[in-house]
């Protein structure tokens, strides 16, 4: 005992250790055991299943589980067996095809296993089932990976490689598929492709029937544009994420004293509209301001005896960040109706002009109005007869329209800064916000409202059968049904149209002629028949192959009376996922 005490002592006085730290970590480590053994304990009280199936399955034994399922269970051949010796009428289950695109994950096995359940619940209460599986191997993340390992980006050498990219993610996908044991016929006539002969036939005579009952319409509209992408995106195609945005408040001069009686001791004093933005590259396509009817403004003096209209309502918030004001006096939204003022860049003459999504909830109560930015900006310029300035191209970058002190710069970027820059005096606040921004959910870059040509289909006019149709679906569980059938809902009667075209060569070509004259657009049910013969003939590429003259033929060349040399193809394809009608087997 006297040599341990030696030792301890030496090993306090080399160590720093007391005696007090000593039985406290004896302490800590009595308590660690007992932990430990009362872990084991409850351990031993808690009632799980049984089972002899492994965890997991790694390496040979999986080749060999997946070699059993094949050959030993007979699941490649139970959708032919049930499709012949069971009874209808069928249980038809559409497959939504996944992407032929990456390596197989588990969003696969989710989808593909929950389909299965239901299909073999079917078949073992002696229901036969009708299930094509297939898959979506047109689109932009196609595209893209190959754009990336191309330097001839001429679009028959993408599709080329596309096509080649396709099969081979398709031959892995439907191998592991195989192997999971899922019900259906996985042969190639067993399955459908977005790319063969009839599915883009069938795509192409589903377009013209939409043409003829005028639910399809070309227009110039503002779309959510990917400049990463250099393509309109549907919102489905967005992620909302997390963004900082350059957030200013900008001052607009009033050119004519339109509210001199209200002004009469101010009449050589400088009047200004206040406007926020948290898009300051957008004020180069301003071409109004917008105001509410409903709302109170006022007109106050800064310290500089500069006078600023804005909500009433909004007048705190903006003491906050310009610094006190001296109210002088009120007036109605309807006293700005017959109100000008400058643009800040340009110093067009430009009008103030009701819109009824005006609100005090943020800003100042005047809405800088770009028409080709924003829906409702777009709206007001169709209600009030107001040409869409559009200036920026595919890329996201002012074009030469605009100026060449701007040409060529990244809205997002150097574009918004060279315009704070240019504007000088009149961003009288600027910071950042944190806000949820639309991101294009392939590339994750942010991207734009951005007015260019695009077809679309008119919602307007099937949206109430749309709605009436929703009253049969069925959701599970049942229990949220309620909520989502209602989200549905709002998000149909929101929504007027439906953007449907995309800036891409790997695609389904929407078959449309352009006059490069005139501006005008063709088509008819004759030339899209036209067109059905010649895919047959010519393969799907036909449309990049073959000469315009050769597309035309002869008869509709006549029939249109056009000078051959005015008429070009339409250069986008659709993104319009019409269903296959699959054949029974």
């Amino acid at each position: 005992m006297s040599v341990l005490s030696a030792r301890m002592r030496r090993l306090f006085k080399t160590s720093g250790f007391t005696l007090r730290t000593y039985a406290e970590f004896c302490r800590a480590m009595w308590l660690r055991g007992m932990k430990s053994a009362a872990k084991q304990s409850y351990t031993k009280t808690v009632l799980l299943p049984q089972t002899n199936f492994p965890a997991r399955l790694s390496g040979s034994k999986r080749v060999e589980m997946d070699s059993y399922l094949l050959e030993k269970c007979g699941f490649l051949e139970l959708y032919n067996w049930q499709r012949k010796n069971l009874e209808g009428p069928d249980f038809i289950l559409h497959d939504g095809p996944p992407y032929a695109n990456g390596e197989p994950h588990m969003g696969h096995v989710i989808n593909k296993v929950l389909k299965d359940i239901t299909l073999r619940s079917k078949i073992i209460t002696g229901r036969r089932v009708h299930y094509v599986p297939g898959w979506d191997c047109h689109g932009l993340p196609i595209e893209q990976k190959v754009l990336s390992d191309v330097k001839d980006d001429s679009p028959l050498e993408i599709r080329r490689r596309a096509r080649r990219y396709a099969s081979d993610a398709i031959a892995k996908q439907r191998q592991a598929f195989t192997s999971w044991g899922v019900v259906a016929d996985w042969n190639e006539s067993g399955c459908y492709f977005t790319n063969q002969t009839s599915y883009v036939k069938n795509q192409m005579q589903q377009f013209i029937n939409l043409y003829d009952k005028g639910l399809v319409f070309r227009a110039f509209k503002p779309v959510h544009w990917s400049p990463s992408s250099r393509t309109a995106l549907a919102e489905s195609e967005l992620e909302y994420e997390s963004h900082v945005s350059k957030s200013v408040i900008v001052r607009m001069r009033l050119d004519t004293h339109a509210l001199a009686s209200r002004l009469k001791n101010f009449e050589n004093k400088p009047l200004y509209a206040l406007i926020w933005t948290t898009t300051p590259w957008s004020l180069m396509a301003n071409q109004a301001i917008a105001f509410s009817s409903d709302i109170i403004y006022c007109i106050v003096e800064d310290n500089s005896k500069n006078l600023y209209i804005l909500a009433q309502e909004c007048l705190p918030y903006i003491e906050q960040k310009l610094g006190p004001l001296k109210l002088i006096t009120t007036i109605t939204g309807q006293d700005l109706s017959e109100a000008k003022y400058l643009h800040p860049i340009t110093k067009q003459r430009l009008p103030f002009l009701p819109g009824q999504h005006v609100t005090t909830s943020v800003g100042t109560g005047l809405v800088h109005t770009a028409p080709a930015h924003g829906p409702e900006d777009f709206l007001i310029a169709i209600e009030n007869n107001i040409p869409v300035l559009s200036l920026i191209d595919e890329e996201g970058c002012f074009t030469k329209e605009a100026g060449d002190e701007f040409s060529g710069l990244d809205v997002l970027n150097d574009g918004a800064n060279k315009i704070l820059q240019h504007i000088g005096e009149d961003v009288l606040h600027a910071d950042t916000i944190t806000h949820s921004y639309p991101y294009d959910w392939r590339t994750k870059k942010p991207v734009i409202i951005r007015a260019s040509h695009q077809w679309f289909i008119d919602i307007r006019s099937i949206k109430e059968k749309a709605i009436d149709s929703i009253a049969n679906i069925r959701i599970y569980p049942e229990q949220n049904q309620a909520s989502y059938l209602n989200a549905l809902i709002a998000q149909i009667k929101q929504r007027p149209y439906w953007c449907i075209s995309r800036q891409r060569s790997w695609g389904t070509p929407i078959p449309v002629l352009h006059n490069k004259r005139t501006g005008d657009t063709y088509t008819s049910r004759k030339w899209v028949e036209r067109l059905c013969r010649l895919m047959e003939r010519h393969g799907t590429d036909y449309w990049w192959e073959l000469s315009t003259e050769k597309l035309i033929g002869r008869e509709l060349r006549q029939e249109l009376n056009d000078d051959i040399h005015d008429l070009e193809r339409g250069t986008v394809c659709t993104k319009l996922m019409i269903s296959f009608r699959l054949q029974s087997t």
